[in-house]
């Protein structure tokens, strides 16, 4: 099973009502909106549960304006997760419904952490009616395939048999990477500060008759400290490959400026005939009723994502 940890910092100035409006919408995410919940909320510092008085697992709408009323602008909101079911952090669209219940109101929202699989962040800033937002995702094989590239290249495969005397018809140069990614990546260790009796270990189970004196082990990593091998929590650390996307989204419109892709709210119906007509009257395609009613599901959301039609105008390149 899937993990996530991720943490939600948000700082909101508005009025009293924007105020009000969005803390409201953050209620709804403390139950669940979407098949998506937070944990843990904070509201200025003080956890939410000493806060509501009601029975209830949610503020009323009476507990939420006396605290408004009580906490001057700015407004601190933090919280885990989100957790549910989503792939992306903007997938999740807490910031997006903030915006839209108060267009008027300005904050600062950043979500960030990892699954088991990916390391991401989300930035969003409201500011002149204005949602501006900053992803960032990166799948974890990523950087350990950098990682293994990156020690490839300081210790390359033919270096690394003379150096230890590895039989390279039992040790491949896949078995090298794979070699390193176990003792490196999985282990998360730097390879010259394995001891011998880990890495000869590690070794002879991809070549079995590997023999070297702890002498001359002792003496190989002495001179392979010149390389400054990083450890690969280090250069995962500073290592930054993975997608990052900058989107405009006006709250009011409900629409992102400037991008074809829309992205659909998630569990909601949309009426999108207009949309899928714009689409392809802007593009020169038809958009006759019939064209419409004979498009399948994959040329809808090949348009909503802004590619239909134009990978056969490319092909023809």
């Amino acid at each position: 099973m899937a993990t996530a940890d991720f943490e939600f910092k948000m700082t909101v100035n508005g009025k009293t009502e924007e105020l009000i409006s969005i803390l409201k919408v953050l209620r709804r995410y403390n139950e669940g909106e979407n098949s998506v919940y937070f944990s843990g909320i904070d509201l200025n510092g003080e956890h939410l549960s000493s806060i509501h008085l009601n029975k209830g697992k949610e503020m009323d709408d009476d507990e939420i304006i006396d605290f408004v009323m009580a906490n001057d602008s700015p407004l601190t909101i933090s919280a885990l997760g989100p957790y549910g079911h989503y792939s992306e952090l903007n997938d999740v669209d807490i910031f997006r419904d903030m915006a839209e219940a108060a267009p008027e109101a300005a904050f600062e929202g950043h979500i960030s952490g990892f699954t088991s699989y990916t390391e991401q962040y989300l930035d969003c800033k409201l500011s002149d009616k204005i949602l501006h937002i900053t992803t960032y995702f990166e799948a974890n094989e990523e950087s350990a395939d950098a990682y293994i590239e990156y020690v490839l290249k300081l210790l390359p495969y033919e270096k690394f048999i003379e150096l230890f005397h590895v039989d390279e018809e039992q040790f491949s140069e896949d078995s090298y990477q794979d070699f390193i990614n176990d003792i490196c990546v999985y282990q998360d260790d730097c390879l010259t500060d394995i001891d011998y009796d880990e890495f000869a270990d590690n070794l002879k189970m991809y070549a079995e008759d590997f023999e070297l004196e702890e002498s001359e082990y002792e003496e190989i990593m002495e001179k392979l400290q010149e390389l400054n091998i990083e450890g690969y929590y280090d250069f995962n650390d500073n290592y930054e490959a993975g997608e990052k996307t900058e989107l405009d989204y006006d709250p009011i419109a409900k629409k992102y400026i400037g991008n074809e892709k829309n992205i659909l709210k998630s569990n909601t119906v949309y009426n999108v005939t207009d949309e899928i007509k714009e689409y392809l009257c802007k593009n020169n395609l038809p958009y006759d009723d019939d064209t419409i009613a004979n498009l399948s599901v994959e040329d809808v959301y090949s348009i909503m994502a802004g590619t239909y039609g134009k990978e056969s105008s490319e092909d023809s390149i």
